[in-house]
């Protein structure tokens, strides 16, 4: 009796498996997101940039000044702040400039130094005082008043009364205005000789007086 023997076929099955690789699906959403991450980045690392790179030395108190008393080189420090449009702080490269002035108002350590901290001559200067002369909305319409100015204070006649001749005035110079907010009243801070200021004061208390522009042109 013969036997046959079988030999496994070596011809390859395929896989019913195997077939076309699975396609990629790219999803929208994904894609934005991923797009939106990369954008923020690179405006994060842009904004860090301008933060570090965009920055100003500046003058800074590291003492208190009074008013009018003069600045030393020990009175100012330098601080370095981020550049800012709304803030106009003098910058250190100034401060040769700033030393020997007189600080314009009370100045607290701490604080920034502004172009209006500081003033070449304190005023009243000496001889000269500072009288107040408030205006009504009405009064102060049309001078448009500047610091400097030169003005005359005038006597003017108390109602129902006759002017005779020339009347009394008194010249003075604009030193400050300022504004009240509850009335609207502008006040004015005029400099005058010492010699005038008390009779100026009197007469501006009666309240029988005008403020006269004089010319600008120098």
């Amino acid at each position: 009796m013969t036997s046959t023997t079988t030999r496994p076929s070596t011809t390859p099955v395929e896989d019913p498996r195997a077939g076309t690789p699975p396609k990629l699906v790219r999803r929208p959403i994904a894609i934005a997101a991923g797009a939106l991450v990369a954008l923020a980045g690179g405006l994060g690392a842009g904004w860090l940039w301008n933060t570090l790179t965009n920055v100003d030395q500046v003058l800074v108190l590291v003492a208190d000044v009074p008013r009018g008393a003069v600045i030393e080189a020990a009175d100012l420090g330098v601080a370095t702040l981020n550049a800012d449009p709304l803030l106009k702080p003098v910058p250190a490269s100034s401060r040769a400039n700033v030393v020997g002035k007189r600080a314009a108002v009370d100045l607290s350590a701490g604080s920034l130094l502004t172009p209006t901290s500081s003033a070449s001559d304190i005023q009243p200067a000496a001889g000269k005082s500072l009288v107040p002369f408030e205006l009504t909305p009405a009064q102060a319409t049309g001078l448009s008043l500047k610091v400097g100015d030169a003005v005359k204070v005038v006597d003017t006649p108390q109602a129902g009364a006759e002017t005779v001749g020339n009347p009394a005035s008194t010249s003075a110079v604009v030193a400050m205005i300022g504004v009240t907010e509850s009335t609207g009243a502008t006040i004015v801070s005029l400099e005058a000789p010492s010699t005038d200021a008390g009779v100026l004061a009197s007469r501006i208390a009666t309240g029988n007086v005008a403020l006269v522009l004089e010319s600008r042109e120098r």
